[in-house]
């Protein structure tokens, strides 16, 4: 089964960088991608047409959001997220914080969000924490 990821952040660099990294990991793996937060949220709005233009990728299972981008940032994602959800039989998504900002109240208030499940600092994720990423929160989802 294809699992399904998606990267929402406005720096090209850092999603081609997180991009490479997963392609590297033993999963069948769909990475979609968003700017910012506001298109992001459109691809839940919208769930209909992405099902069918791509019924096996969507809806993403796991969401690697960054905090600072323009027009809709992380916290506004998070916020209009927990009101769409994902309208689906399938596990709801989960959401990594992925963020240069190692500021305690920006971490506080992502886990302010049960579907948020980490906040990782760019820097700081390895391969190791990648694959435990995975390990603990799409393989069960799926199996």
């Amino acid at each position: 089964m294809t699992h399904s990821i998606l990267l929402v952040d406005d720096n090209k660099t850092d999603r081609y960088l997180l991009k490479r990294r997963l392609e590297k990991l033993s999963l069948d793996l769909t990475v979609l991608e968003a700017e910012n937060g506001q298109v992001a949220l459109e691809m839940f709005n919208d769930y209909q047409t992405n099902n069918e233009e791509n019924p096996t990728a969507y809806p993403p299972l796991v969401v690697f959001l960054d905090i600072n981008m323009p027009i809709l940032d992380g916290f506004g994602f998070l916020e209009a997220f927990h009101h769409v959800g994902a309208p689906t039989d399938r596990a709801s998504p989960v959401v990594f914080m992925f963020t240069s900002s190692h500021r305690e109240e920006d971490k506080a208030r992502s886990m302010h969000w049960d579907f948020v499940k980490e906040y990782i600092v760019k820097g700081d994720l390895s391969n190791e924490k990648l694959e435990q990423i995975f390990e603990q929160h799409l393989k069960p989802t799926v199996c």
